[in-house]
């Protein structure tokens, strides 16, 4: 929001603008080759567009994760990018599995190099990628197709190379297709796995698993269409389709008098601010709603925790 004060010649003056999140936002950990600042623009338009709707984003690397995928516990998804290596998510097991395979949370993720891993396929099929602007939606009733027709639908604002999975390899059931490669019905982008559905060698999904088209640098140029998908995937693996972060957030209100805003909240909480966001982001405590600020000219950006 941005802030504007009138005086009493008619001078108006608007402040920077400010972002407020309000009640308790879902925490997304996010999974990169960076531990932050985030090095891949694919990896900072996926941040940069959650942190916008509202989630809290934790960023994490790849290695940096036990074999257990203990560090995701408490938060309510994962999403794993193609930007890290495969290997840095497998545990030292053998044979290797995903760190975040048993794990009872949701998760998105577009490295084709994890598969197997996920309990996806027997093992990774090939080529794991092929560049292109569409994909072709085969299942338009799927929550996952966003209200996208069936057939050819363009995804990105140019060429760029999307991740892809081949038909299952082994004895893996099919999941749920929602999109192919518009040129290969055989290599799936967008398809899932519901709790308690089998993948290979009968292994029992224990949450939500979703497969998405994008790899390294895709988000980058993703248009409408490309962060429609990407939303209903996260909605739809949180079990909601809220485009604030999850749930029904109480109500806000912000005032102003004079050079000072005052931030409230229905529900309580405490008010936090940040200089800028960023996958580094420190958020500092205010203190409890309701809060009053004094504006500067320096940008600023605020958000209710409970």
């Amino acid at each position: 929001m941005v802030a504007k004060i009138t005086d009493g010649r008619g001078v108006t003056v608007s402040s920077a603008p400010i972002k407020v999140v309000v009640g308790n936002p879902k925490k997304v950990y996010f999974v990169t080759a960076d531990p932050g600042p985030l090095t891949f623009i694919g990896d900072q338009a996926v941040y940069d567009h959650l942190s916008n709707r509202g989630f809290n984003v934790i960023a994490a690397r790849g290695s940096d994760v036990p074999d257990d995928g203990s560090t995701a516990l408490g938060t309510d998804l994962i999403i794993q990018s193609s930007s890290l290596g495969s290997g840095t998510v497998e545990s030292t097991d053998v044979p290797a599995i995903g760190k975040f395979k048993n794990l009872a949370i949701p998760a998105i993720e577009w490295e084709a190099s994890n598969l197997d891993a996920f309990g996806f396929q027997e093992a990774n099929g090939a080529p794991g990628t092929f560049t292109g602007s569409q994909i072709k939606i085969v299942d338009a009733t799927s929550p996952l197709a966003a209200g996208l027709p069936a057939g050819a639908t363009t995804v990105v604002t140019s060429d760029q190379t999307f991740s892809e999975a081949d038909s299952p390899v082994g004895t893996a059931p099919a999941p749920h297709i929602v999109a192919v490669n518009p040129s290969d019905d055989g290599q799936k982008l967008i398809f899932y796995y519901l709790k308690g559905e089998k993948g290979f060698g009968d292994f029992v999904m224990p949450e939500k698993r979703i497969f998405f088209f994008f790899q390294d640098n895709t988000a980058a140029a993703a248009n409408d269409n490309g962060w429609k998908l990407f939303d209903a995937a996260v909605d739809f693996a949180l079990g909601t389709t809220n485009n604030t972060g999850g749930g029904t957030p109480p109500s806000a209100s912000i005032s102003v008098s004079g050079n000072s805003l005052t931030i409230n909240s229905s529900g309580g909480g405490t008010v936090q601010s940040a200089d800028a966001l960023s996958s580094a982001t420190v958020w500092k405590d205010i203190g409890a709603a309701p809060q009053t600020i004094q504006m500067t000219a320096k940008q600023g950006f605020f958000r209710i925790k409970k």
